[in-house]
């Protein structure tokens, strides 16, 4: 924002904000769709997850396609931004409640892991931005490079959830009573009669 559209810091950190209030807002609302389609019974509950994940990963993938051509066009670029990010924010109706089907009992635990692998793009991105883009002279064409890399990694890793996504609780999730057997209530041991 600073080096090719030229704003400055004030003007960056409140737009650098806009795309994520859109995906906020949109991630409440296109939850509340999806249940309602799914109240009604016209999608099975795996097929609402990878719908929802491909809108959140195909129309971003799009739009970074767009800002990659839309050059110096800051109103463009913004609109662009927002937008596809408040697409992104379906996939809080995608992906991020599917922890909750595989394991309902380790499903924090499942969100805590992935969570965290997720967020190793957040230190990477930087390194691989700095191979590409020159820090001496930055231009257009270095910057469609890490866009075109951000689409086709969101498109690749929504393919894989494609193929592999599941909605049945996983076996090593189901209690086992010879395993598993809870021995006390927890208020019995928090609070022991005396």
């Amino acid at each position: 924002m600073n080096n090719i559209l030229h704003f400055d810091i004030v003007s960056n950190a409140r737009l650098s904000a806009l795309p994520y209030l859109t995906a906020w807002i949109a991630g409440i609302l296109i939850s509340i769709f999806a249940d309602w389609i799914l109240a009604k019974g016209w999608i099975s509950r795996l097929n609402s997850m990878k719908l929802w994940n491909t809108v959140a990963a195909f129309v971003p993938a799009l739009g970074l396609l767009g800002i990659a051509w839309a050059g110096c066009d800051r109103v463009a670029v913004m609109l662009l931004l927002s937008i596809t990010s408040a697409f992104g924010g379906a996939v809080y109706a995608g992906n991020q409640m599917n922890h909750i089907d595989l394991s309902p009992q380790f499903a924090g635990t499942m969100y805590g892991i992935t969570n965290a692998a997720s967020n190793i793009c957040g230190f990477l991105a930087p390194y691989v931005i700095g191979q590409i883009i020159s820090p001496e002279q930055q231009t257009l064409g270095q910057w469609r490079e890490v866009f075109y890399l951000a689409a086709a990694i969101d498109l690749g890793a929504n393919l894989f959830y494609l193929f592999f996504a599941s909605t049945e609780e996983q076996d090593w999730s189901l209690a086992d009573n010879d395993d598993m057997t809870a021995s006390a209530p927890v208020e019995s041991i928090l609070f022991p009669e005396t």
